[in-house]
């Protein structure tokens, strides 16, 4: 007796079914998986966030919307120590135009308030470090180098801009680093003046990092990268441990300070 055969149609039938029920339950194990993955990620973000000291995770200037609602929360006390009074004026006029009204406002309504920055010399040696000039008169060549530097010439268009200085010092091809040091020294002595009710401590030795504390509970500090700011990273923390190291490295480098009468917190 021969064996009946299933005629084609239907076999083709029956396979495109099992092919369909495969897929879709492929479809399904993808879909799972994914959900899986998320749920995942979304822990291991929140773990992250959970852990007493974090990378903030945006480089300088980046970081620095966080350091804004970090000074911004403060409802007892604040601690900063930074190299430059306007910090990250030239690298982001927003984020820096920020920091000023939130700095500004921190010192007009709290009664415990502790700042520290380079003084004017300090400043103006750390300045040509940075863009990588030696002391003394500048070249020709010099002069052309830093201009060109990276990211240089867009930021001294807008900061230029900004200034609005009117092509009094040139323009952002042609200005001299005396003249672009004079604007940001301008800046910085301005901005000084208007914390005088805090009375700045200003620090003839530069501070390899920056921080800002705020109600000695929560901080976030900065690593200096003096030759590429843009790989220059922040950490966010919590830790009381680290918050009070770093209130004490303020303070050491406060003591040795000329002329301190900072209204300080812990002091």
């Amino acid at each position: 007796m021969g064996v009946a055969l299933f005629p084609a149609k239907v076999v083709m039938d029956v396979l495109a079914l099992l092919l369909g029920i495969v897929g879709a339950i492929g479809v399904c194990l993808t879909y799972i998986a994914l959900r899986e993955a998320r749920d995942q990620a979304k822990t291991l973000t929140g773990l992250s966030e959970s852990l007493p000291t974090r990378d903030v995770g945006k480089a300088f200037p980046g970081y620095m919307g966080v350091v804004n609602d970090v000074v911004a929360g403060a409802t007892e006390s604040l601690v900063v120590l930074t190299d430059f009074p306007c910090y990250c004026v030239f690298s982001d006029r927003a984020l820096w135009m920020r920091y000023g009204e939130v700095m500004q406002e921190a010192a007009a309504r709290l009664s415990n308030v502790s700042i520290c920055w380079m003084n004017s010399l300090t400043r103006q040696l750390v300045l040509r470090e940075r863009f990588g000039l030696a002391e003394g008169a500048l070249t020709p060549e010099d002069e052309a180098r830093w201009r060109m530097s990276k990211a240089t010439p867009q930021r001294l268009k807008e900061f230029l801009d900004w200034e609005d200085v009117k092509g009094e010092f040139g323009t952002a091809e042609t200005i001299t680093f005396d003249d672009f040091a004079a604007l940001l020294e301008k800046q910085h002595k301005g901005f000084s003046g208007r914390l005088a009710k805090v009375g700045p401590s200003e620090l003839a030795e530069r501070p390899y990092m920056s921080f800002w504390i705020a109600d000695s509970s929560i901080a976030v500090f900065a690593i200096r990268n003096f030759s590429d700011r843009s790989e220059e990273r922040a950490f966010l923390t919590r830790d009381r441990s680290i918050i009070n190291g770093l209130i004490s490295v303020q303070k050491r480098l406060k003591a040795g300070a000329p002329g301190t009468h900072a209204r300080a917190a812990g002091n």
